[in-house]
């Protein structure tokens, strides 16, 4: 088949989004913001999503709120509003103003819980008095993991789930005051803070944040100057100042990054400080409740629905209920690991341990792989034709595919698919490689058996070779819109829950061209539409493989150049398997 003049390009658009795809969601750049303080938080009671039956989880749902507050505290980080307080004013604009003009709240701090399937989704978010959403991280748990874990386990999870959004700040205290060679600054003995620590200071502002929800992405940093401490309090610290990047440079509201913080060193020595308070402990504590992050609206009405994290339909930019997490991708299949000390240090999005091997890069832990198997029967016809046949072992055809999430609402995949068997006259061989990513909406009240409907954008690069008939075979690249729906559903006749996914392709942007009798013809116009119907059965297991199977449509018409025409039809039958890496 002849060269394809998008080939190359198609080629490195798909091996670079699946390399890239190791890196957190990039965002749109933002005029440079001076970094906000905070220092006095709120914690918002847990939000359960009302549409989901917990009952398995009473006792979870007992503890949670206490178990949650409990982790924002031992992170050392803010100063901590009563959570009675906190709780009685936070729901309306009145009661949050008095807490920001008599309490000075700066943040709040709370946590959605939503199910997926067997899943259940803990989001996280840091919020500004006014219920924008500043950082978001998920984590996703197997529900059957939440039953049989005990309350030190869970709240264990709770924990590094708070600390490691926090570690994404690149300050943990901040300059309160400046008088000649002396600085006071917001951190004390309860943060770890010592006479004669010595600290960098910096002035930090917001680089990017989510083009969506407004979150923040990324910090920049600039050194101001260097202080010693010489006096320290449980709260606070006096500082001398031992040199200046330039006169003056130090200016209240910078801020120190304090690495023995509790919230810091649980990460750095890979196990939780002495003084830690146990998670189930309630009452007085020195450290502070950490900022709520985007609740919905509905939060702020107590008759209204509960946020619900995984539906991007109710959210709205820069409003309190954000579509996707910044940065984590949140870890499915290990509730035990440990976050790589590196990465929590530095504040970074923690991923699995990195290594330089390929196959580590291309699937990595906590993706998950998606392979099928089956018979796809296709023509060709117009100009020039070719038919496939029907092989004696019945398969001609598999793929794979590897999927991660940037968030519980926004996933990506890249694969590959081959293809190879008879013709009437001769033999074929083909291949897809192709890279997407999907966004989905919640939709579990309006369709029955239905969990979410999804969009995507999928780039491929197709190629057919043909020998023995009158088609050469095609070059086809692609950019597609996907539409999905996928839910749960009993049917009677399995006795089992089956998984289900149905996706309908419509091309974008398409190129490429058609071996008609010898010569090659580009493709001037033409349509195609695609569908799969396709499901797994029983509940998703945490490790191994699961089961389905799926059907598969197609059919294009395409005006080639010299009034030349090529109709291509295919349907597939296609057994599926899926586990998490």
């Amino acid at each position: 088949m002849s060269k394809n003049p998008n080939l190359w390009l198609t080629i490195l658009f798909a091996l670079g989004a699946s390399l890239v795809a190791n890196s957190s969601l990039g965002g749109t750049p933002a005029s440079s913001t001076r970094m906000p303080i905070m220092y006095y938080a709120g914690v918002i009671p847990v939000q359960w999503d009302k549409d989901e039956v917990w009952q398995d989880l009473s006792q979870v749902k007992k503890t949670i709120d206490s178990d949650f507050s409990a982790a924002v505290k031992s992170s050392k980080r803010f100063s901590m509003i009563n959570d009675e307080l906190t709780k009685s004013l936070w729901k309306t604009v009145a009661g949050r103003k008095e807490l920001v003009a008599d309490y000075e709240n700066s943040a709040f701090l709370n946590m959605d819980i939503s199910a997926r399937g067997d899943m259940v989704v803990l989001t996280t978010r840091l919020l500004s008095p006014t219920l924008e959403t500043r950082l978001q991280e998920s984590d996703v748990i197997p529900r059957s993991w939440l039953l049989q874990s005990d309350r030190d386990q869970v709240a264990s999870r709770l924990v590094d789930l708070v600390q490691r959004m926090i570690n994404r700040l690149p300050l943990d205290s901040h300059v309160t005051s400046v008088s000649g060679v002396y600085t006071t600054v917001s951190a004390g003995t309860d943060q770890n803070v010592k006479i004669g620590s010595k600290f960098d200071v910096v002035a930090a502002n917001i680089e990017k944040i989510h083009p969506a929800n407004g979150s923040w992405l990324s910090f920049t940093t600039m050194k101001t100057g260097t202080i010693e401490i010489i006096e320290v309090k449980p709260q606070s610290s006096i500082g001398k100042i031992t040199s200046l990047t330039f006169e003056n440079a130090i200016k209240p509201g910078d801020g120190i990054r304090i690495e023995d913080i509790s919230g810091r060193s649980r990460f750095a020595r890979g196990e939780e400080p002495v003084s830690m308070e146990s998670a189930h402990k309630k009452g007085g504590s020195n450290a502070a409740p950490m900022p709520l992050a985007g609740t919905s609206p509905a939060a702020v009405n107590p008759g209204a629905r509960t946020p619900n994290t995984t539906d991007p339909a109710a959210q709205t930019p820069n409003t309190t209920n954000p579509e996707a997490t910044a940065a984590q991708t949140p870890n499915t299949t290990d509730p035990a690991q440990t976050p790589p000390a590196a990465d929590a240090a530095a504040g970074k999005p923690l991923e699995a341990a990195p290594t330089d091997s390929f196959t580590a890069k291309m699937m990595p832990k906590g993706s998950e792989m998606r392979t099928w198997l089956g018979l796809k029967m296709w023509s060709i016809s117009g100009s020039a034709s070719a038919v496939a046949q029907l092989p004696i072992w019945i398969v001609n055809s598999g793929g794979a595919d590897i999927y991660r999430n940037f968030s519980d609402t926004i996933d990506y995949n890249y694969g590959l698919d081959l293809g190879y068997g008879k013709t009437g006259a001769g033999s074929f061989f083909g291949y897809d490689l192709h890279s997407g990513g999907r966004w989905h909406m919640r939709l579990k009240d309006i369709l029955p058996a239905t969990d979410d409907v999804y969009f995507g954008l999928i780039a491929s690069m197709s190629s057919v070779s043909i020998t023995g008939e009158s088609t050469g075979g095609f070059d086809l690249t692609l950019m597609r819109l996907t539409i999905g729906v996928h839910g749960w559903a009993k049917p009677d006749f399995i006795g089992d829950k089956v998984e289900w996914t149905g996706e309908i392709f419509y091309p974008l942007y398409k190129s490429g061209q058609f071996g008609i009798k010898g010569s090659h013809r580009a493709i001037e116009s033409g349509s195609s539409l695609a569908f799969r119907l396709g499901g797994y059965l029983g509940a998703r297991p945490e490790t191994g493989w699961q089961f389905g199977g799926a059907f598969d449509y197609e059919s294009s018409s395409w005006e080639l150049a010299k009034k030349k025409t090529a109709e291509y039809g295919s349907i597939g039958f296609l057994a599926l398997a899926r586990r998490s890496l």
